[in-house]
């Protein structure tokens, strides 16, 4: 891999608005489990039904797993649009707004969750 193509590759216009939207929606949720989800004995509600209230109960480190979890298949997802971008440019836009998407509904899941 080299990194002048790896710069090329980040300088094209819809790759670089998407990765620093997903870059920083990624950030945003960091904070929102930082601020949210601190370490406490009490288990925190990781999931809401509006026809049977809080269903699903679990330790306070679950949503930081999650995290983890979103961080690395969006790296994944950025090294796959980063090999796929000299064959096919649109699948690699697609791949890079679907990280956007993931990201900005998993901020949407923190802010919610925390109503509760």
């Amino acid at each position: 891999m080299n990194w002048r193509s790896v710069w090329l590759f980040y300088r094209e216009r819809y790759i670089f608005i998407f990765f620093n939207i997903s870059l920083l929606l990624l950030l945003t949720s960091l904070v929102l489990l930082a601020v949210h989800f601190q370490p406490s004995d009490q288990l925190v509600v990781l999931h809401y039904n509006i026809f049977y209230g809080i269903d699903y109960l679990s330790y306070w480190y679950i949503p930081y797993i999650y995290w983890l979890i979103l961080a690395l298949s969006a790296a994944l997802n950025f090294y796959f649009s980063f090999r796929i971008f000299t064959s096919d440019k649109y699948m690699s836009y697609y791949l890079n707004a679907a990280v956007c998407l993931v990201a900005l509904f998993f901020n949407l899941y923190l802010v919610f969750i925390r109503s509760y």
